[in-house]
């Protein structure tokens, strides 16, 4: 059976932290990494693990299009095609609050925009962030105030900078984004001291199971946690009733899923809130994960 690492050009043959997994893998198939842009696929029984596709925002429609020949070829798909479709646009976080998780506040400008008003009404000062609702790595986030956020509105879109792919490498640039294709979000105090805390979940016999956890912290004077942006993590110990609450977000998801990353951020010193929940490819952080690599070949259905 092969087993396909779905990776872009920017690591083709796949990213430090998933070595161990592919090796591991060597077990059970025949490992082999594949570009999502290849003109080549996967073919019936095989199994394709979304891994380092880090390049996908740039033309995500695509991106699905390829997911989707994958399953029809079929191709066992992790995460599956109707998951990773429902987790590519962000706005898949107000429908949680609606089921009654608890995320940082989010707006989606897409929505009637006398909403806007009572939204900021109930910001507890006037920092803000703009996200696109398709993107990766704080690719295109905007952190604004008040004015700015005015004129950007006046506007009907806003200048964002931006992770550019060329060539397999990685640059700085900047878009133009459309009012309705972004979020707005209430900056939290908390990120830029204490960080964004990842947990990792493997779903095994259709339970979340927790694998670890990483501490993602901005560099100083910043806010996006991501090392792209000169963020650091390191291993991180979760409490008990924090891992339980990650467990009991993923319960709420109606999508099929075999790895989940729960990013999770402290309010006003008071309770978590989801940030994220990524079901696409995560970085999983393998490397603070003593028994992750055997997990996640668990979920897909590979024991010994």
């Amino acid at each position: 059976m092969k087993l396909f690492f779905l990776t872009g050009p920017e690591f083709p043959a796949g990213h430090p932290d998933d070595q161990k997994l592919f090796d591991a893998a060597k077990a059970f198939a025949d490992p082999a990494w594949l570009d999502w842009r290849a003109p080549a696929g996967p073919g019936y029984g095989d199994v394709v693990l979304i891994r380092t596709p880090w390049d996908y925002q740039t033309d995500p429609y695509r991106f699905l299009r390829v997911l989707e020949s994958f399953e029809k070829a079929g191709a066992r798909l992790a995460n599956p095609y109707a998951t990773v479709q429902w987790n590519l646009d962000k706005i898949y976080m107000t429908e949680l609050a609606e089921a009654g998780v608890d995320i940082v506040p989010t707006h989606a400008f897409a929505r009637p925009l006398q909403e806007l008003t009572e939204f900021r009404e109930a910001g507890v000062h006037g920092e803000w962030i703009l996200k696109p609702r398709i993107g990766a790595s704080a690719s295109g986030v905007l952190k604004v105030r008040d004015a700015e956020l005015d004129r950007i509105i006046s506007a009907g879109f806003a200048e964002t900078p931006r992770i550019e792919h060329v060539n397999g490498q990685r640059g700085a640039g900047s878009i133009q984004v459309p009012l309705q294709d972004l979020l707005l979000q209430p900056m939290i105090e908390s990120v830029r001291e204490q960080g964004e805390v990842s947990l990792i979940y493997y779903r095994i016999d259709g339970e979340a199971v927790f694998s670890h956890a990483s501490l993602k912290v901005p560099k100083a004077g910043d806010f996006r946690v991501q090392v792209d942006w000169g963020g650091t993590d390191a291993a991180y110990s979760p409490t008990g009733e924090l891992i339980a609450t990650g467990a009991a977000w993923l319960a709420v998801l109606d999508k099929p899923w075999f790895y989940a990353r729960v990013d999770i951020l402290e309010y006003a010193g008071a309770r978590p809130l989801l940030g994220e929940v990524e079901l696409i490819e995560p970085q999983l952080f393998h490397r603070f994960g003593a028994r992750s690599e055997e997990l996640c070949l668990r979920s897909l259905g590979f024991t010994k």
